[in-house]
């Protein structure tokens, strides 16, 4: 008798989205939910900035977390936002992914000392980010 296999246990991974602008921020929740699923669970939330981001609970769960993060932004700009995170017990369960729209090389740099995981300099393709993206999500325990 076939028995009814247990469906697979899809890997769960949560998805913030980090940017101040609400376009940007409903574009990329729509293409990266659309392109990580059916592959993986995905639980995606929007902030419109790193203090909202960095307060909420949501982000101290054990679960993998990918992050796309705008390098500028009001008040904490995404280099605080990742150097913040950086300090936290257990970082490395964070991917973070920023985008900036500073060309500067050094700006860059300072994104991946400080622990980016990978970057993408605006404007920039969507085809690109999912690219980047799904590498980093493969990669996640």
């Amino acid at each position: 008798a076939v028995h009814a296999a247990a469906p697979a246990v899809t890997k769960k991974v949560r998805v913030a989205i980090v940017d101040d602008d609400a376009m940007i921020r409903s574009l990329l929740a729509e293409y990266v939910k659309g392109f990580l699923e059916p592959a993986m669970q995905v639980d995606l939330r929007t902030f419109r900035d790193g203090v909202s981001f960095l307060n909420d609970p949501w982000h101290q769960g054990s679960e993998p977390y990918l992050i796309i993060l705008d390098g500028i932004m009001p008040e904490m700009d995404g280099l605080e936002v990742l150097q913040r995170l950086r300090q936290l017990p257990e970082s490395e369960r964070y991917r973070i992914v920023m985008l900036t729209g500073r060309k500067e090389e050094q700006d860059i740099l300072k994104a991946l000392e400080l622990g980016a995981d990978d970057y993408l300099t605006k404007p920039f393709s969507l085809k690109e980010l999912e690219t980047r993206v799904k590498r980093l999500a493969q990669g996640m325990k």
